[in-house]
């Protein structure tokens, strides 16, 4: 099973590979100013980047800066003076009891028609279900137990384990 955190580590190291570097890399750490953060952000946003992606860009550059701040390589963190884009919530529109009904009549016979009845009963995310394995499953006591995740870190399909305690969980199933 893979550690936590590597795909952190995997989407930092893209942020700075495929952003940072190429539109900072040239700016020396002392002379960067919360304002070319802020045109860095409005740019890729330009660009087509969604907000909370810019944003999570931005946290990569901060969280750079407070390192360096801390081993004395610059007087303050940049980034963090810089405003951070507006991110808007994302409204998730759920099935309703018909559309799920007809989406399990579509997949009924398919092969993964297991997962998908235990996606719509239980609302587990998609590396939840596809982490599951029968010793998660209780169906004596009608339980589903969340202890993994299936997650792809570095091209590799690996097991991780849920990030929080609250992920950790166990879910009644419907009859």
């Amino acid at each position: 099973e893979a550690k936590n955190g590597e795909a952190t580590v995997e989407a930092y190291a893209s942020h700075v590979r495929a952003h940072l570097v190429p539109a900072l890399g040239n700016v020396r750490l002392a002379r960067l100013t919360p304002a070319d953060v802020e045109r860095f952000m409005a740019k890729k946003l330009a660009d087509g980047l969604s907000a909370s992606t810019v944003t999570r860009i931005r946290a990569t550059l901060r969280r750079a800066l407070s390192l360096a701040l801390k081993q004395g390589l610059v007087a303050r963190n940049v980034a963090a003076l810089a405003d951070p884009p507006r991110v808007k919530p994302t409204q998730f529109e759920s099935l309703t009891i018909d559309q799920a009904r007809t989406f399990l009549e579509a997949v009924r016979g398919h092969r993964l028609e297991a997962l998908f009845v235990v996606a719509i009963a239980t609302g587990l995310r998609q590396g939840e279900l596809l982490g599951l394995q029968w010793d998660d499953v209780d169906f004596e006591g009608k339980r589903l137990a969340v202890r993994r995740a299936l997650q792809r870190l570095g091209g590799v399909v690996t097991f991780v384990e849920p990030k929080t305690a609250r992920s950790r969980r166990t879910i009644a199933l419907p009859p």
